[in-house]
């Protein structure tokens, strides 16, 4: 059957857009930041017995994993107050043209030691390089660090170096404290980690307590979960591949109790930093949670 020219037309034209729409969504793959709740968000999951909402619609916090400088402008584009970004991360990370180095395909090493070889590299990544940058291998001179991409859209950077599964670093609670005294009360705090889970939610349950003395914390713990966030007082492991253990789960369980009575204790949070305060601490967890 001879093929006329209007078919062969039609079929270019078809492999044509295809391969526009691949390009473009291989490219722009990153119109949204992965995990990202605000504390006056509606609850995602519906639970029979609610949480209490007192204090949380006016917290003024938000949490996300990694966020990319033009998403994490458009996340927050109506945020009506000074904007600070608290990275949680203590590994190596950089950008390039406002993205993260994983978007292109590149480990996280520091700035300085981006690989040239491209040979094992999936043809994805290269393509968004070639798209985004106009190359496909980078160096140095291409990147930029997240307190230069943040200070560029006009917000505050701060960083708290908190390891992965690290939860009760002594190191962090107090910087974390501190963080909270020094920031302005009518300011918008965001925070994030990698993935915006572990990290994320624990700071967000921990600024909660400290603003919201007076709700309970399984109700602190509870509405961060349910705003996205994850449950730190369960300590069933995620998923096969979980990256945190059954015991770094209960660790992290008992920190946040542990948390919870230093804030409430009449010599504890104002009179003695977190690292005094918690050496050879036994838990209450009677005097953090209800029955």
């Amino acid at each position: 059957m001879k093929i006329t020219r209007s078919i062969i037309n039609y079929i270019l034209t078809f492999a044509l857009i295809s391969i526009i729409a691949i390009i473009y969504f291989i490219a722009n793959d990153m119109s949204s930041v992965k995990r990202f709740r605000k504390s006056s968000d509606d609850f995602s999951i519906d639970f029979k017995q609610q949480p209490s909402r007192k204090g949380l619609d006016n917290l003024r916090i938000s949490g996300s994993s990694a966020p990319s400088q033009p998403v994490i402008k458009k996340a927050l584009a109506n945020i009506p107050f000074p904007i600070y970004i608290v990275d949680l991360r203590s590994e190596p990370h950089y950008f390039i043209n406002g993205l993260p180095e994983y978007w292109y395909g590149y480990k996280r090493t520091k700035f300085t030691q981006i690989p040239q070889d491209i040979i094992n590299v999936s043809p994805k990544y290269l393509l968004r390089r070639l798209v985004k940058t106009g190359k496909i291998t980078h160096s140095a001179q291409d990147t930029k660090s997240e307190k230069e991409i943040i200070e560029e859209l006009g917000y505050f950077y701060l960083h708290i170096n908190q390891k992965r599964h690290h939860v009760d670093d002594r190191e962090f609670v107090d910087s974390l404290v501190n963080l909270v005294n020094q920031i302005p009360p009518k300011s918008w705090i965001h925070f994030h980690c990698a993935a915006g889970r572990g990290r994320t939610t624990t700071a967000m349950v921990m600024f909660d307590i400290l603003k919201n003395r007076d709700v309970p914390l399984e109700d602190i713990v509870a509405r961060q979960h349910l705003l996205g966030g994850e449950n730190l007082l369960d300590t069933t492991i995620w998923k096969k591949n979980s990256t945190y253990s059954k015991e770094r789960l209960e660790k992290r369980k008992n920190f946040i109790i542990l948390f919870y009575q230093y804030v409430h204790d009449p010599k504890g949070l104002g009179h003695i930093s977190w690292t005094e305060w918690s050496k050879d601490k036994i838990i209450n967890q009677r005097s953090c949670l209800t029955s």
